[in-house]
């Protein structure tokens, strides 16, 4: 879906929705859309609060009998009360409208930050995979399954982590509903039991068979079973047997990969019994990881989903880097699973006059890293390049891998650069100010945020924490200020999908010259692999469109990023001096 602009199609659903709801609900924006149906951003008028809507599609909704269904789902799973499952308010039919109200979770669904980490240290998984699993728990005991635990299922409140389950019973449509979009089958499958698979009677256990996928595409970034057809994925799945969590991720501590592993067998007699005792069995590991030494690569006992700072130097000799990508390189082919490796650029990663500390020429260390990834070295065989190279030892020019809570912004999970677009799709900062910020200041604050970002946005408050928030066809921002323990937290979050939309569009659209919708696809297919290969079949004007947008969009991200960098440097000033 282009997120730039609504089609002609959506625009005529999203003005039909907003007259069927009004006057109870005013829609905002979308939040999302998938193939159970559309999320909104509304406020509810009567109690004057924003909340999430859920759309039953019209595909769906002509389906005999699917509407009274998706209506019956909904109304099971608002009689769930628990810290863990996003609540629901309403369930009800309108002017044609098949819909639900639930709490607007504000943050960011487990497969967004699973986007831009990869991965999350083990202690942070038992943070995610625990609350979940006792909410699962909670929701077994009154007879409900959810039937589609996936990373798209999982939110983590914005300031808190807070893991919450959405979408409870839903899956249950899906039953015998029109399957209208591969990949919305293959996302599905890949987190499904085998005896969901075979069709046969499930409880509980095929929940924590579900988590258990979860937890070891957080842990690995890879999954159990891949594949491109989700008829191969269901095969292997009742044929298998999965691979051991330390087979994918070698770092990762016995005590979890034991737990993850019990979640995945292919009988569920030998699975835990109840999602209960996973978690119990998860808060142990959790123990047993915080009593042994740190994991190479974490940072153990933190409490936000952050990866650990380096401690490796910022700026390494060319030497250093030929050495850390040759040594890379070497481990993966020994001990992974690789693509064909192509050639390092001579000039890639050097570092500007300004960043050189104690070298007077060098490679910074995140540029390392990025064109290892550019070319197919997995990042852990990199770390453990570092580690073997001794580049990761503290020393006068290297960074503390535990700085002093300090005013200093640092980017929140750094997102890896996507280099067909040349930069990444995302701006992610924090900055911890060691002040709690006062709610009378909050007026204040807002008048900053809304005069930066010229645009009145949608602010909240949840407790003692601000929120502000973009969601249109132009720009996907949110900026939470949440205080806790004598701290702020200020964090920033853009998602650049309509940017990205509005200018790469015009590659199969009138940029592109002579390339049409019809080539759009086996285009897009092409650039996911080689730009240049794709764009060879199409002539030289679209390759120009092509370089023409990226150029511009690195220029409008980094613009955008030099913004936010100066509002929330102000935000925290503000903070700090107590006014």
């Amino acid at each position: 879906m282009d997120l730039s602009e609504p089609t002609t199609d959506e625009q005529a659903e999203l003005t039909r929705i907003s007259d069927a709801l009004a006057p109870d609900f005013k829609i905002l924006g979308e939040l999302g859309r998938g193939g159970m149906g559309v999320v909104y951003l509304a406020v509810d008028v009567n109690l004057d609060r924003e909340v999430a809507i859920k759309v039953l599609p019209p595909y769906l909704a002509r389906e005999p009998g699917v509407r009274d269904r998706f209506l019956r789902e909904a109304r099971t799973a608002a009689k769930l009360t628990h810290p863990n499952i996003v609540p629901v308010y309403r369930a009800d039919e309108i002017g044609g409208v098949a819909f639900f109200v639930m709490r607007h979770v504000d943050g960011e669904s487990l497969a967004d930050r699973l986007a831009t980490s990869r991965t999350l240290s083990p202690l942070d998984v038992t943070r995610v995979m625990k609350p979940v699993a006792l909410a699962l728990d909670y929701a077994h005991g009154r007879g409900v399954i959810h039937r589609d635990i996936k990373p798209e299922n999982i939110l983590l409140e914005r300031g808190t982590d807070t893991p919450v389950v959405t979408d409870f019973g839903i899956a249950r449509l899906m039953e015998g509903a029109p399957q209208t979009a591969t990949g919305q089958i293959l996302g599905t499958v890949l987190y499904m039991s085998p005896e969901q698979v075979m069709a046969e009677r499930v409880d509980g256990r095929s929940d924590v068979y579900s988590l258990g996928v979860v937890g070891y595409k957080a842990l690995t970034a890879a999954l159990p079973f891949e594949s491109r057809t989700p008829t191969a994925v269901l095969v292997d799945r009742v044929t298998k047997d999965p691979p051991k969590v330390r087979e994918a991720g070698p770092e990762v501590p016995e005590a979890l990969a034991e737990v993850i592993d019990r979640c995945l067998a292919r009988e569920a007699d030998a699975r835990y019994q109840t999602a209960g005792a996973l978690a119990k069995a998860l808060e142990e590991a959790a123990n047993a990881i915080h009593d042994s030494s740190p994991t190479p690569g974490y940072s153990a006992g933190r409490a936000e989903l952050i990866p650990a700072l380096d401690s490796a130097p910022e700026i390494i000799s060319e030497r250093e880097a030929k050495a850390l990508w040759s040594r890379a390189a070497q481990l993966q082919a020994e001990t992974g699973i690789q693509p064909a490796l192509r050639s390092l650029p001579d000039s890639l990663g050097r570092a500007s006059g300004s960043d050189r500390r104690s070298l007077t020429s060098g490679y910074r260390m995140s540029d390392v890293r990025e064109a290892a990834s550019e070319v197919g070295i997995s990042e852990k065989y990199v770390a453990r390049a570092q580690q073997e190279l001794g580049l990761a030892a503290p020393d006068n020019t290297r960074v503390a891998k535990h700085a002093p809570a300090a005013t200093k912004l640092v980017p929140a999970n750094p997102p890896r650069s996507n280099p067909w677009i040349g930069a990444p799709s995302v701006i992610i900062y924090e900055v911890e100010v060691p002040r709690e910020v006062r709610p009378d200041s909050f007026e204040v604050l807002v008048n900053m945020i809304q005069r930066a970002m010229g645009d009145p946005g949608h602010v909240s408050t949840l407790g003692r924490s601000l929120h502000f928030a973009l969601v249109h066809q132009q720009r996907r921002l949110q900026i939470s200020i949440v205080p806790r323990g004598g701290r702020t937290t200020i964090r920033v979050d853009e998602r650049l999908a309509p940017l990205i939309g509005g200018l790469f569009g015009g590659i199969v659209g009138g940029g592109g010259g002579g390339v049409g919708g019809g080539m759009a696809l086996p285009l897009g297919i092409a650039l996911t692999h080689s730009p240049v290969a794709g764009f060879g079949a199409f002539g030289a004007t679209a390759l120009a469109a092509y370089l023409t947008a990226r150029s511009i969009f690195r220029q409008v991200r980094a613009g955008r990023e030099r913004d936010l960098i100066q509002l929330v440097n102000d935000l925290a000033a503000q903070i700090s001096s107590g006014a």
